[in-house]
């Protein structure tokens, strides 16, 4: 019987087995970067179309969302979830995807702080005491001085503003 010599095997370095995007998920900017940056045309269409669509729904205001600064947000949002990529999707949908989330967040966002608030002047204040505010002894009035209802927080427009 012969004795094979035994050599051990050759060993990479655990790094050098790493993908490019495994070293994107460790933390390499630059790397991200560079992989993102073939796509950009390609993000830069589909924010036009997918904007001006949304334009054309009424759901966003006349310039209020630039192509270039969905982009920089998809990008932003595509940083902070690179975990969640499964590796078997390809960058590009995967960044296209991320665009339409982060799209319909800021239209989402558009909405909430610019919708007009319905409330009825015989509606009651919302002014009394929620504990929201921070602590009542803080407040610069009493709930004495606080108006029961919508209609009595609207100035009289009769009235002039420096009389006494």
């Amino acid at each position: 019987m012969s004795c094979a010599k035994h050599r051990p095997k050759e060993r990479l370095a655990p790094y050098e087995m790493l993908s490019e995007w495994d070293e994107v998920l460790l933390g390499d900017g630059d790397l991200f970067n560079e992989m993102t940056r073939p796509h950009m045309s390609v993000l830069l269409y589909a924010a036009r179309r997918d904007i001006e669509r949304e334009r054309r729904q009424g759901n966003v205001r006349t310039n209020s969302i630039q192509p270039e600064d969905l982009i920089s947000e998809t990008l932003l949002q595509a940083w902070w979830a690179r975990h969640g990529r499964s590796p078997h999707k390809p960058l590009k949908d995967w960044l296209l995807e991320v665009q339409a989330h982060t799209l319909q967040k800021l239209l989402a966002d558009e909405r909430r702080i610019y919708e007009p608030i319905a409330v009825s002047l015989e509606e009651p204040a919302p002014l009394r005491k929620s504990g929201k505010v921070g602590d009542e002894s803080e407040w610069p009035w009493d709930e004495s001085s606080v108006p029961d209802l919508w209609m009595d927080m609207i100035p009289d427009a009769n009235a002039h503003p420096f009389a006494a």
